[in-house]
């Protein structure tokens, strides 16, 4: 038996868990797409194309070890005892009703692995149904409704189940709609010949079929960063609750010896950890962030700027003390921080990343408009005369006509040439010495 883990986010992969989309994918229609957690209907057939060009870049370019939920799915339910694991899970009067978990029971049984498998994530409509079965069902629902929904989500293999250091979590997901998807990997984990009996534990969300209330994790929050750290995102679907639970796991196991847990928006934009940022290399680690975030970049570059080789600060605020003078929203911010800025205006500055310019070395990247009444441009021209002077590294962009949501909105010109403004300093700032 082959050694399981996950150790860094940078590491060399070596073997992968995906899925190829298929019957699920098709399912998708603009009635049911926002239900099943898709803003608009994918084109199927160029979603498999994509998929088969990445997964031949990974084994021949790469020589990583692919591995098909499908395939793996297939093997498991070729045992009987894997297949009654899932059949037993999935076909429950809660979930299908009291009559169709008998027929479907039986027909399920005898289909190949093959169709069973395709059944199991690409879902069972009414017109699927076998024989008399079809017809009875039929006049209840209709022809095209779901006995068994797919599971379209089951392309993103990595919320399902989660790999930290020498174990996998089996995750109770957030949304209703994703959650048998757990079932499936926690079949796979058990049951097919290369993991049931591995060395590897399970250090949360075993059994898969279980309610856990208010205790939601997914994967995609999930970073083992190395040296006994675990990085997890509480955002639109990541929940203390199960943040607790699993973090007295790993200690207890002695697998972590410091679990952070990063406190985010809940809403679609920060949906998990790895959409607001991610590792690429152990050494080459560059950071953006704009409007608060902008704030915290430029704070960062003072504070821990040799951790980064370039740092982009955008649409910012830089001087708390002027931005009260002339933001849209200037009295927000002294609720915010209590004194009059009049009054005590040195605990403006102190709060200020301007204050701190001196201490930043690490090369920049400035990016603002000059329409932006709620962080006005005078905020990233005080930043970057100051690095003027101090004669550092540093690049300023200035958009005309353009205001504080540039990036969510503005010119398609001006939000195309800010993102290839972006793409390419990084490119060169994180370029192979």
């Amino acid at each position: 038996m082959s050694e399981f883990g996950v150790h860094s986010e940078v590491g060399k992969l070596r073997k992968v868990i995906v899925h190829r989309p298929g019957l699920e994918m098709r399912r998708l229609t603009p009635a049911n797409s926002r239900e099943l957690l898709f803003e608009e209907v994918p084109w199927a057939k160029r979603a498999r194309e994509e998929h088969d060009a990445f997964v031949s870049l990974m084994q021949d370019d790469h020589g990583v070890d692919v591995m098909e939920v499908n395939t793996l799915l297939e093997a498991v339910v070729d045992d009987p005892a894997g297949r009654a694991y899932l059949l037993d899970r999935r076909l429950v009067p809660d979930e299908v009703g009291v009559l169709p978990v008998r027929e479907m029971r039986s027909w399920m049984d005898e289909l190949d692995p093959v169709t069973l498998v395709t059944h199991l994530i690409g879902g069972v409509t009414v017109g699927e149904l076998p024989g008399d079965f079809r017809v009875w069902a039929s006049k209840a629902y209709g022809e095209n409704e779901f006995v068994l929904p797919p599971l379209p989500n089951q392309l993103f293999t990595r919320d399902s189940s989660c790999w930290i250091y020498d174990g996998v979590t089996l995750n109770p997901m957030y949304f209703t709609a994703r959650r048998k998807e757990t079932l499936n990997m926690a079949a796979i984990y058990r049951f097919h010949p290369s993991f049931a009996g591995g060395d590897f534990s399970i250090w949360w969300g075993d059994p898969p079929d279980v309610s856990r209330g208010s205790a939601m994790l997914e994967g995609g929050d999930v970073m083992p960063v190395g040296d006994g750290i675990v990085l997890v995102g509480m955002g639109e679907r990541t929940t203390y609750q199960a943040v607790g639970q699993l973090a007295e796991s790993l200690f207890d196991h002695g697998a972590a010896t410091r679990v952070i847990a990063a406190k985010m928006p809940r809403d679609r934009a920060s949906m998990h950890l790895d959409t607001v940022f991610t590792f690429c290399d152990r050494d080459r680690v560059g950071m953006l962030g704009g409007s608060y975030g902008g704030f915290m970049a430029t704070t960062l570059a003072a504070r821990y700027g040799d951790r980064f080789r370039g740092i982009c600060s955008e649409r910012s605020v830089n001087n708390m003390l002027t931005e009260e003078w002339s933001s849209d929203i200037a009295t927000f911010f002294r609720s915010e921080h209590g004194p009059n800025p009049v009054e005590d205006p040195e605990e403006y500055l102190r709060l200020s990343p301007i204050t701190m310019a001196g201490d930043i070395h690490v090369p920049m990247l400035i990016i603002h408009s000059e329409e932006d009444f709620r962080c006005p441009i005078n905020q990233a021209e005080e930043l970057w005369v100051t690095l003027r002077l101090l004669k550092r590294d540093v690049t300023f962009y200035r958009f005309p006509g353009e205001n504080h949501e540039l990036s969510r909105g503005g010119s398609p010109v001006h939000r195309r040439m800010r993102a290839e403004i972006i793409l390419d300093w990084f490119a060169e700032q994180l370029s192979v010495a």
